[in-house]
């Protein structure tokens, strides 16, 4: 089993420990880590290092992770450029935090996140690369907000299923996880192939 870690946690990690980048990506490696996950700037800023660092001590870059802002600019390609980043360093997955909802939000903000991440899966899906859609324990992240944008994701989706990565359980009331996660469980067995 292959076994990753954010590289960002590891940078605020070896700052606070007062050792270098190298030093702390050497003890992920004995601590068994294998792939690390890091921003398309952390790469760019640290891209000399982790050319050298990352082969010389086994690592692999599993994936690029980033925040695209779909409700804002519905028209965002920023995506591919992470894409592409990702198929030059071989990752297999990008995961992306699709925007922020909040009680303000329409259902044209929701249309927004859908298509966006419709068209960076289809994209991803040329490249090779898995897109993922992230949500994090905050309130107004896509999936704590409304579980039910989720469903209509896993429900509607026109192109190859978006898988979500899904941290979100603490803020959402058991009532809404639980019915939440037996429709999307239904579903999911029910269109398996």
């Amino acid at each position: 089993m292959k076994i990753s870690a954010f590289y960002e946690n590891i940078v605020t990690g070896a700052e606070a420990s007062g050792i270098g980048m190298r030093a702390a990506l050497e003890r992920l490696k004995k601590a068994g880590m294998d792939r690390i996950y890091l921003m398309p700037q952390s790469w760019e800023k640290d891209k000399e290092l982790l050319k050298e660092a990352l082969p010389a001590l086994g690592l692999e870059v599993e994936g690029l992770h980033s925040w695209i802002l779909f409700p804002k600019n519905p028209s965002d390609t920023s995506y591919r450029g992470v894409i592409d980043l990702a198929a030059v360093l071989g990752a297999e997955h990008v995961l992306f935090v699709p925007g922020m909802l909040t009680e303000g939000n329409t259902r044209r903000d929701i249309n927004s996140i859908l298509a966006g991440m419709r068209a960076a899966v289809a994209y991803g899906s040329e490249k090779g690369i898995h897109v993922l859609m992230e949500d994090f324990d905050c309130l107004p992240s896509t999936a704590s907000r409304d579980f039910n944008i989720l469903w209509t994701i896993f429900r509607d989706s026109d192109v190859p299923l978006i898988p979500a990565i899904l941290s979100c359980s603490m803020r959402m009331n058991w009532r809404q996880r639980l019915s939440s996660r037996i429709r999307l469980s239904s579903f999911i067995l029910k269109t398996a192939p």
